[in-house]
C-alpha cells in the first residue's frame, strides 16, 4: 500500500482530518504487525516553517502548532490502540532548521520565548508519549552543544520545559551533525541524558563499537522500557480490510503533497562517502 506523508494528512480540517489520520494509523499498524515490528519513530512534532528543511518538510503536519499537536495525538493514540510504540521526535522541536543534520550540524539563534511555539506540540504530548527521540541541533539560547548531548538541553528543555519522562533515545549518531568517534558519541549521548542511541548506517564494525560502548540500562530507563513494554505486549486484533484503505484513499485525494527534489538516497550516500571523516 501507499501512505500519505505527514503534509498531506496535515493539509485537511475537520472531522475528514482525524478519520484520514486514523486510517492511516490503522493501516500502518496492520502492516507492522504483519512484518513483525512493533515501534514506530512516528509521528514528527515539528512545526513547519517556511524555511524548514526539505529533508523534513514533507514530514511535518503543519505551520500552526496547535494542528501538529491534534493531528500527532490522534496518531500516538491510534498506534497505542494498536499495540505499536511510537516515538515522537525530535524533541525538543527541529521544525526552524534550514540545514540537514544527517550532513552538517544547524545552529537555531531564536530566543526561548520564540521556541515555545516548537516546544508546544511536545508538551501537548508529553504525558501520552512513552518515547522520544532528540533532535541533533544547537539551541544557542540553552547550549553550544547539540541537544542529543546536551545534559543542559535534556535537563532543562526536553525533561523540565516540556515535561517529556519517556524513553528518550538519540537521533542517529551517524549522522554528521555530530562529531568524533562513534564511541566518543555513544558516551556524550549517554552522559547528556538519553536512555539509548540510535544507530542506522549498519556497519558490522562500527555496529561492534556501538555495541561495546554501550552501558547497561539504568534502573531509570528500565522503569520507562517497562511503559513501551506495556504497549507492544498487546494483543493485536486486526480489524482493517480493504474498504478501509480505498477510504483512506478517497480522502487522501483531497490532500496537497509537496513538490520536492529532496533525494535521500543521495544523501545516505553522502554520509556513507564521509563516515570515516571524523
Amino acid at each position: 500500500h501507499v501512505y500519505l506523508s505527514q503534509y498531506a494528512l496535515g493539509s485537511l480540517n475537520g472531522a475528514e482530518q482525524e478519520e484520514l489520520i486514523r486510517l492511516h494509523g490503522r493501516l500502518i499498524a496492520r502492516d507492522l504487525h504483519e512484518l513483525g515490528v512493533n515501534w514506530n519513530y512516528a509521528p514528527v512534532m515539528d512545526v513547519r516553517y517556511e524555511q524548514t528543511a526539505d529533508v523534513l518538510k514533507s514530514r511535518t503536519f503543519s505551520e500552526d502548532a496547535k494542528t501538529v499537536a491534534k493531528c500527532g495525538e490522534i496518531l500516538l493514540d491510534v498506534y497505542r490502540q494498536n499495540g505499536i510504540c511510537s516515538c515522537i521526535k525530535h524533541l525538543p522541536g527541529h521544525g526552524r532548521t534550514q540545514m540537514d543534520p544527517h550532513l552538517n550540524l544547524p545552529i537555531i539563534s531564536d530566543g526561548l520565548d520564540e521556541l515555545k511555539k516548537d516546544f508546544y506540540p511536545f508538551m501537548a504530548v508529553a504525558n501520552k508519549a512513552v518515547a522520544g527521540m532528540t533532535a541533533h541541533i544547537v539551541l544557542s539560547a540553552v547550549d553550544d552543544r547539540p541537544v542529543t548531548q546536551s545534559k543542559k538541553a535534556i535537563d532543562e528543555i526536553i525533561r523540565k520545559e516540556i515535561g517529556f519522562d519517556g524513553f528518550l533515545i538519540s537521533d542517529a549518531i551517524d549522522m554528521k551533525a555530530l562529531g568524533g568517534s562513534l564511541t566518543h558519541r555513544v558516551e556524550n549521548c549517554l552522559d547528556a541524558g538519553c536512555d539509548a542511541v540510535c544507530y542506522c548506517l549498519g556497519r558490522p564494525e562500527e555496529l561492534s563499537e556501538v555495541v561495546e560502548a554501550l552501558p547497561p540500562l539504568t534502573d531509570l530507563a528500565l522503569g520507562r522500557l517497562e511503559k513501551i513494554c506495556q504497549i507492544v505486549c498487546k494483543p493485536y486484533e486486526n480489524n482493517v480490510s480493504e474498504t478501509d484503505y480505498e477510504r483512506y484513499q478517497a480522502l487522501g485525494q483531497k490532500t496537497h503533497s509537496l513538490a520536492s527534489d529532496y533525494d535521500a538516497v543521495e544523501v545516505l550516500n553522502q554520509m556513507k562517502g564521509k563516515a570515516n571523516e571524523n
